[in-house]
């Protein structure tokens, strides 16, 4: 359990005992995780959009400092919110995975570790301060296209430019007392996860760096993949697929978090209600064909006239679209809902059932201006809705083609 300030709110004995602490309650939830894996820790816990978000499987490394054994721990959890979605904290499991010992207090006579290191079915090298390879395994003269010969001695940036950096910092943050994480690097169209393991003399200075190759191509291939998937199923969940706004859930969505936004920071907050005027008309004198036709047009004009003030359009239901304007007062709000008609107007549909014979919208536009402290995020939402929607059958009522607005 984490509190907002992401720092554990009681003691986890499993953590507690891998770092050598009495208690872990009080510090940091990725405390002595590799640097690298605290940052991508860090990406999964929050949306695109800020919010904080469910997790799984996010896996970090952890060395036991008094014998030098390395856990991977994952954890899962869920943000606890409030009813303001004000977050909480957190709560969720941690368990081990899996433990590599990374020293070795001897081994068998009867094997000999350079024969292991030389046959190793990946490729490894062993790299000293200055960048240079101090020893390297046959997979690893595959992997860099030169003989043993060539490769003894070398620099690691003739062989595999992208790491010398990555090596050099690695080098920084172990002297540090810090970690490093496992490198991606792309070779010859592969991918490989890089493993860095520090070298030590006697004393336990550190002399060298061990690296390790790991072909993880075909899981970065499927990661791709996946992503790809993930992204067109979040496109299709959240767009109409008509006329390319997003779709009403998705307005639902937002409406809630711009409210709870504009709670909190006492800011002003606009919705814009648009109708498409005698829309049913339209439909009956020219088709469903030519309708669908229409509502695309009119739902790209005003995309278009939203793009330079970075605002979004929703469907809202049939003929009839939303847009959601945080920090809008109403004097700003009623004039983009001005833009929005003028836009429409300009495409000249014919719609000879409509006053003017062309396509025109009706706009009902509501601005929350005062303190709404007692209300629910639900209830502000609702009312800023219900007030643009009183608006529109204002906008209506006054012949079409006009913007109605209120303060509320």
């Amino acid at each position: 359990m984490a509190g907002p300030d992401l720092c554990y709110s009681e003691d986890v004995p499993l953590k507690s005992a891998i770092l050598g602490l009495p208690t872990v309650k009080g510090q940091p939830l990725f405390f002595g995780m590799e640097a690298g894996d605290q940052q991508m820790a860090m990406e999964t816990l929050m949306d695109e959009y800020g919010e904080p978000r469910a997790f799984s499987n996010v896996v970090g490394h952890y060395v036991r400092k008094h014998d030098g054994v390395l856990f991977l721990l994952e954890m899962s959890g869920v943000p606890l919110l409030d009813e303001c979605y004000c977050l909480l904290g957190y709560k969720g499991v941690e368990r081990v995975i899996a433990n590599i010992s990374l020293y070795s207090g001897g081994i068998s006579n009867s094997i000999d570790l350079d024969t292991i290191y030389a046959t190793a079915p990946i490729a490894m090298c062993v790299v000293d301060r200055e960048g240079l390879l101090l020893s390297a395994n046959e997979h690893h003269v595959l992997l860099s296209g030169r003989s043993l010969f060539d490769t003894s001695g070398a620099h690691i940036s003739l062989l595999h430019p992208e790491l010398e950096e990555k090596i050099q910092n690695d080098f920084s943050r172990l002297d540090a007392g810090g970690y490093v994480s496992d490198h991606e690097v792309s070779i010859d169209g592969r991918d490989y996860a890089v493993s860095v393991t520090p070298v030590r003399n006697a004393s336990g200075a550190i002399i060298a760096l061990s690296l390790a190759y790991f072909d993880i191509t075909e899981r970065k291939s499927l990661e791709r993949k996946l992503q790809n998937a993930n992204e067109r199923l979040r496109h299709l969940s959240i767009h109409d697929h008509l006329t390319g706004a997003y779709n009403r859930r998705f307005f639902d969505a937002i409406l809630r978090r711009e409210a709870a936004l504009c709670k909190r920071h006492v800011r002003s907050l606009s919705v814009v209600l648009i109708d498409i005027d005698f829309f049913k008309l339209y439909n009956d004198r020219y088709g469903h064909v030519a309708g669908d036709e229409c509502l695309s047009r009119a739902a790209e004009a005003m995309m278009q006239c939203l793009l330079d003030i970075c605002g979004d359009l929703y469907r809202y239901g049939g003929e009839e679209f939303a847009v959601v304007l945080p920090d809008y007062d109403a004097v700003n709000a009623h004039a983009v809902g001005e833009r929005l008609r003028a836009a429409v107007a300009a495409l000249q549909i014919p719609h000879e059932s409509n006053n003017g014979g062309v396509v025109t919208i009706s706009v009902g536009v509501a601005t929350l201006q005062k303190n709404l402290a007692s209300m629910s995020l639900f209830n502000i939402a609702e009312h800023l809705v219900a007030e643009a929607d009183k608006m529109l059958y204002v906008a209506k009522s006054s012949g079409r083609n006009t913007v109605r607005s209120l303060g509320v």
